[in-house]
């Protein structure tokens, strides 16, 4: 069979999923296809590699909104090399069978482009959990190395996501803010792709909104000119023409970005987007974005420039300038968004910054915060020095946000009582249809639990 039927199959499987279960077994189809194209290294074979991990990518999108994706994806270099990883690749995916089979639905990261924090994101309704597996027995010693580092890194995510802010390793205070997103006119899209396709020359230029155009053109074998020669994409008027390949959102995914895989059309024509057999280019003038007026009581501009041939936004409030996240240039050329409803968001994203700048106190920055969903983590362990059967290692604090009473004001006398510092880890294990919270006293030094401070 060929890649490319292989690649389609898995599309009409991502299709037909309708449970935990069907996604775990699509994930491991993925696994085993990308595993049996890393034995032999080839432009073709790293291509398919790439286009697998893009129907992870949209398993992963039809779960998780894209500002959970864009945190859980921070710090992402490339892609893992599944084979190299032998038994411990293997422990994750059997990690993501056991909670398929209590109906959560787990995403497995390595199979994605978009996910670099946990090896799986088990998703339930309104809450995630962050889960890094490891194939040893779990410790009560305090993680070091990579270990701390991924312990760092997920419960950065968890915080920021669950309480709409967080202060950075680096001390910097990060908060995010709730924009009404405009819908993309992705009925006009799909329709340019029917008239390209009934057209004979294989090609339509069809306006989807005011100064924004797409072009599709279907790969016939046809000289360039006259594929496109008896159309007119005259663009008279435009103040800051752009435009881009929509080849650039399957080359480099983005939760920006459209996935080809995603788009409401026909598993043929999305396949075929995606194999480079549909083109589509997006032309737009991004000088409909420029404002400049008093908005929300304040002074503001808000123009477009470019820069070493990209284009850029950059707004004024007042006296302040500042850049505007290039997202959401990506969001018009990429993601089909209409210009005007792009400008909207920028203008609420500036209503809600205008009163913060880097003199605010922290307590009033966070006040502004919009949280996006309650997350956890924990480290999965197949066994643990108090028992052979898996357990999860998280801290206290994360145990409370899923509604485990922990008594801090106990633990707290409990350590004033003694003469010399502690070290508590507390285990949680089930007790007939209750939870029961058993501490254990280390004589190590404090692990993940930190149970003695209630800010941790």
């Amino acid at each position: 069979m060929s890649s490319e039927q292989i690649r389609l199959n898995l599309l009409q499987q991502l299709d037909a999923i309708s449970s935990p279960d069907d996604a775990v077994t699509l994930q491991i189809a993925l696994a085993r296809e990308i595993q049996a194209a890393e034995r032999e290294r080839s432009e073709d074979n790293d291509w398919h590699r790439h286009l697998l991990r893009l129907v992870g990518d949209a398993l992963t999108r039809r779960v998780l909104d894209r500002h959970t994706i864009r945190v859980l994806g921070q710090d992402r270099l490339r892609a893992a090399h599944l084979s190299s990883q032998d038994k411990d690749f293997e422990v994750v995916l059997n990690t993501a069978r056991d909670y398929a089979s209590s109906g959560i639905m787990p995403i497995v990261s390595d199979l994605t482009h978009l996910i670099a924090t946990g090896d799986i994101i088990a998703v339930t309704n309104g809450h995630i959990h962050i889960v890094e597996c490891k194939n040893r027995q779990a410790s009560i010693s305090q993680p070091r190395g990579r270990h701390l580092r991924q312990w760092q890194r997920a419960q950065q995510a968890a915080k920021y996501l669950t309480h709409g802010h967080v202060i950075s390793n680096q001390g910097e205070v990060k908060v995010s803010f709730d924009v009404d997103e405009p819908l993309p006119p992705l009925d006009a899209v799909a329709k340019c792709i029917d008239d390209a396709w009934a057209d004979p020359k294989g090609s339509a230029l069809v306006d989807i909104g005011d100064r924004d155009r797409i072009l599709a053109i279907w790969v016939r074998d046809l000289p360039v000119k006259e594929v496109v020669g008896h159309l007119s994409n005259d663009p008279a008027g435009w103040t800051m023409p752009a435009w881009a390949w929509f080849s650039q959102a399957v080359d480099n995914p983005d939760p920006f970005r459209a996935n080809p895989y995603n788009l409401p059309m026909s598993a043929d024509y999305r396949a075929a987007l995606a194999e480079s057999e549909l083109i589509l280019a997006h032309f737009v003038d991004l000088g409909v974005l420029e404002y400049e007026g008093i908005h929300g009581g304040r002074e503001v501009r808000i123009r477009v420039y470019r820069k070493s041939g990209s284009s850029h936004i950059q707004a004024r409030l007042g006296e302040r300038v500042m850049d505007v996240s290039d997202r959401f240039v990506d969001q018009i050329l990429f993601d089909f968004m209409p210009l005007p409803g792009v400008r909207s968001m920028i203008l609420q994203m500036l209503d809600q910054v205008g009163d913060i700048d880097e003199q605010t106190p922290q307590e009033e920055a966070t006040e502004w915060a919009s949280p996006t969903v309650n997350a956890t983590h924990s480290f999965v362990y197949p066994s643990s020095p108090f028992d052979s059967e898996p357990v999860a290692v998280s801290s206290l604090g994360m145990l409370e946000q899923i509604g485990v009473a922990v008594p801090f004001d106990e633990l707290a006398a409990y350590a004033e009582s003694n003469n010399e510092d502690i070290t508590l880890t507390a285990v949680i294990q089930r007790d007939g249809n209750a939870w029961k919270l058993e501490l254990v006293e280390a004589d190590s030094e404090e692990y993940l639990t930190r149970g003695l401070n209630s800010d941790n």
